[in-house]
């Protein structure tokens, strides 16, 4: 099948597809809310678009992070949304980059690298595949060739908030925290309301010892996020005020009873991580392994932990989640 079969005969499903891509390259709570919408309009209108049941199958492994879906949900249904596409077209890599998202969730890094590099072999010039290799590549400790990668994937879509925000996340793991800083900005100035996008920003400030600007930064974008709330109490904590970090986790707690699928284990796990509160920060991210939150596949090279490392029972939540790098 050529490349160019992938694309519908029928406009309205074209523009739909279009505009679900578009909202889900935004990388907001909102603009995933928004690509739903869109991709299941495309699907609706034109069931053999192979790129369109590719990105449906996007949008459940991209909103289980956010928590707009649990897991348990995501997977049946992005996988089947995969398969399908590939069904539809064999050629399409976005469909292998799906599945490579699949294996994310389900913590087989191995698997999802295999997925991302089929994607890559399908099309070279595969920016979500790219992107997501190189994020694949950090979480196992590989940071000079994941820098490498992400940096031939800016150079490709420069203007992309989530590829920005790929770059932040890739300087941002591998210690590079004045790195990180100029992509966080630049996602956020294309896209002012990217929550993860924000976090970097703040949490790369306080790692390269600006922690006046890391303060200032969580305190003003966490308002209406409450994810963001762990990475303001972990600066808080590491600053010196822990009575304003414990009430940031009081907050915390008061919204966990309204907002459940917005705050997890693993966020309290970094709050309590920035208070130097070991035990409860290892209970916290034993539940998050419980639940096999989405997350967790970052805790090994996630630097709100880096304390932890050599501690027994993180190094069995670390081998638990398959990344013992």
């Amino acid at each position: 099948m050529h490349r160019h079969a992938a694309w519908s005969k029928d406009v309205e499903a074209n523009e739909a597809y279009l505009r679900g891509k578009y909202y889900l390259d935004r990388a907001t709570l909102d603009g995933l809310r928004l690509a739903f919408q869109h991709v299941s309009s495309a699907v609706q209108k034109d069931p053999t678009q192979g790129r369109a049941f590719a990105a449906l199958a996007e949008w459940y492994v991209c909103a289980a992070p956010f928590r707009l879906v649990t897991r348990s949900e995501a997977l049946p249904k992005s996988r089947e949304a995969a398969l399908h596409a590939i069904t539809l077209d064999p050629t399409l890599d976005e469909a292998h980059t799906c599945l490579g998202l699949i294996a994310l969730l389900e913590w087989d890094v191995q698997r999802a690298k295999q997925e991302f590099e089929e994607a890559l072999r399908l099309n070279p010039n595969a920016v979500n595949a790219g992107r997501r290799l190189a994020h694949v590549l950090s979480l196992l400790g590989r940071h000079k060739d994941a820098i490498a990668l992400i940096e031939q994937i800016r150079e490709l879509d420069p203007i992309s908030p989530r590829t920005n925000l790929a770059v932040a996340s890739v300087y941002y793991i591998a210690g590079r925290y004045d790195a990180a800083i100029e992509p966080a900005q630049a996602a956020l100035d294309l896209e002012p309301g990217s929550e993860p996008a924000q976090y970097f920003m703040g949490m790369a400030r306080h790692f390269a010892g600006q922690a006046e600007l890391a303060i200032r930064h969580l305190t003003q974008a966490s308002a209406d996020c409450p994810a963001l709330l762990s990475g303001l109490a972990f600066v808080l904590a590491r600053t010196g005020d822990s009575t304003a970090a414990r009430r940031v986790i009081d907050d915390m707690k008061d919204r966990a009873t309204t907002q459940e699928e917005l705050l997890s284990a693993y966020d309290f796990a970094e709050a309590f991580s920035g208070l130097g509160d070991d035990d409860r920060t290892l209970t916290y991210l034993q539940r998050a392994c419980d639940l096999r939150l989405p997350e967790m596949l970052g805790v090994a090279a996630d630097p709100a932990f880096q304390t932890l490392r050599d501690h027994p029972r993180f190094r069995r939540i670390v081998r638990t989640v398959g990344l013992d790098v």
